[in-house]
């Protein structure tokens, strides 16, 4: 089970609980680890908003998040993966994972900050 401490703050169902953290050993191998940052993408002949991903998760696409857990199912592996920026939880299968660029990386906190520094301050809605 996922550590309820990386979840705080984050809106995400009942999924979740199946999910263990994204960790290798020797009888379990995981393309990506705990903290890797990713982003969800379109492979070859497959739309992400296509049958593996219902229309509540397709918000993460294209968007920089953070995985904390995996599962490994009978449709292959998915990645709890959390979007600093949209403050949310999505399963999303392996084969729309890409590893995000250091530069996408640091956009994705800059825009984490700002977003935080909005809630603040309400009057700079619109400024920016």
């Amino acid at each position: 089970m996922i550590d309820e401490l990386l979840i705080k703050g984050y809106e995400c169902g009942d999924w979740i609980q199946k999910y263990g953290p994204a960790i290798s050993d020797p009888s379990r191998r995981v393309r990506f680890g705990q903290g890797d940052w990713v982003v969800p993408i379109d492979f070859a002949f497959n739309n992400f908003k296509g049958s593996r991903h219902p229309s509540w998760v397709w918000k993460a696409y294209g968007q920089v998040g953070e995985v904390i857990g995996t599962y490994s199912g009978s449709a292959g592996a998915h990645y709890a993966v959390r979007f600093p920026v949209l403050k949310k939880v999505f399963p999303i299968s392996l084969l729309f994972l890409r590893r995000a660029t250091t530069e996408e990386i640091e956009t994705a906190k800059k825009d984490v900050q700002f977003n935080d520094l909005k809630k603040k301050l309400p009057e700079l809605e619109g400024i920016f």
